[in-house]
This record gives C-alpha cells, structure tokens and sequence, in this order.
C-alpha cells in the first residue's frame, strides 16, 4: 500500500532553505579562482610606465589595469584588427542573435516554443499567447530553388 499521498509537512517549515541564506556559508568553493582572480588584477591601479605609454591612445593618469586593456583593444581596432573590433563591439553590446530562416513550399502553419527559464528560481505562470502575422505583400515562390 503507498503511503499517504499528502503527509503534513508542518514540522518541516523551520528548517527549509530560505531565499537569500546559505545553509553553509563559505563552503560554496570557487567555481572559477582564474577568473577571480583576473577581475581581482583588472580592477588594481597598472604601473606608471605603462599607463604613461597608453596616454597618448586616450588611457587617464591612474588607469586600471581593465581601462589600459581597453585602450590596447582600441588601438589595434583602430588598426584593423577586425577581432578587436569585434571584441569591443560584443563587450558593449553584447553577442549579436543569430539570424534563422524557414522556407516551406508548402501552405503550412508553423509552432514554434520559446522556453525560458526563470533564472531567480521563483516559479512564474504559464502564459500562452498566439501570435498571427499576415505578410505584408504574400509572394509566391517558384519551384525552384528558395530565394536567397
């Protein structure tokens, strides 16, 4: 026989997981101590010489290291580095969504589901909403190849 499908979980209230409290703090362990330890090194004032010699590409007196790095990056932008450009573009904007496409011959209707996930961990509601789109000027394809 199963047991009772809705035992009381009173008695259980006082020691669940709190948002916010650490059922033990400082044992989390460090999941990335190079990257830690690379934002620790960014944000520490960079030697004289080198900021002097980052001056005249824009870097201030006192430049950290993160800000003469931002200066070095532009400089080789500015010198072709599409890398560089591409770098600076990403940190500023972020990385751009990629493109997808669908062809059908075919008069069909299409779903597509979108999940996200609630990164807070709060359990959010279900919402369901059906998007219906008419093409502004419908164009019939041939049977050859799909337009590119």
């Amino acid at each position: 026989m199963p047991g009772n499908p809705h035992p009381r979980t009173d008695h259980l209230v006082a020691t669940q997981f709190k948002p916010g409290h650490k059922p033990h703090p400082g044992s989390g362990g460090q999941k990335r101590p190079v990257s830690k330890a690379y934002a620790e090194l960014m944000k520490t004032k960079a030697p004289v010489d080198i900021v002097a010699a980052m001056s005249k590409f824009g870097c201030k007196a006192n430049a950290t290291w993160a800000e003469v790095l931002a200066c070095a990056l532009a400089r080789e932008g500015l010198k072709g580095s599409v890398f560089a450009t591409k770098e600076l573009r990403e940190g500023i904007e972020g990385r751009a969504p990629q493109r997808i496409e669908l062809f059908s011959r075919e008069d069909a209707e299409i779903n597509i589901r979108v999940d996200f996930e609630n990164l807070l961990g709060a359990s959010a509601p279900h919402v369901e909403k059906i998007i219906d789109v008419e093409p502004e000027s419908a164009k019939e394809l041939p049977d050859g190849e799909p337009e590119k």
